[in-house]
């Protein structure tokens, strides 16, 4: 297994959300499509957005914490069928938990507990790009405006949805 963390949040070419996982050496890069709610749970909490009343990551998170719980990690496991999947291993004392996750929920949890990402090696051999393959926008292209970010806010803007619901 390979740690990630999460590069940022960006939107695809169809305006769909994507989370971006990175390695620490930066070498490779794994694009997750994921739901605008999950990309904009994980958007604030990259950007250290707190809406006045918690999400359902940050309950989550909250309930982990009060139940004296730990999270331990976040796997993203294997690819099937177009979709990924992810484990979440907690632990409460001596006794360990496996859960079954949705790699973008599992993200966002483990982002605001600060717990490790990692994805199976096996995953990244068949999905991953190699960073060199990969532009950023404005990360490489000096004096541009990186558009990635701009499209993701489009999306977040011009979205129904009420954050405090």
């Amino acid at each position: 297994m390979i740690q990630m963390k999460v590069k940022r949040i960006a939107a695809d070419r169809r305006r769909k959300p994507l989370v971006i996982l990175m390695d620490n050496d930066e070498t490779m890069v794994l694009p997750i499509l994921v739901g605008i709610n999950e990309a904009m749970a994980i958007y604030f909490e990259l950007t250290n957005h707190k809406p006045p009343r918690p999400m359902t990551h940050d309950l989550i998170a909250n309930m982990i914490r009060e139940l004296g719980m730990t999270l331990e990690d976040v796997v993203i496991n294997r690819f099937h069928e177009d979709t990924y999947y992810a484990v979440i291993h907690l632990t409460a004392g001596d006794k360990r938990y496996e859960i079954d996750a949705r790699p973008s929920d599992a993200i966002a949890i483990a982002l605001r507990l600060g717990a490790p990402v990692y994805v199976d090696s096996a995953v990244l051999d068949q999905h991953a790009f190699h960073a060199s393959e990969v532009s950023f926008g404005a990360d490489e292209q000096e004096g541009r405006e990186d558009d990635t970010d701009e499209r993701f806010r489009s999306i977040i803007e011009e979205a129904d949805l009420d954050p405090d619901t």
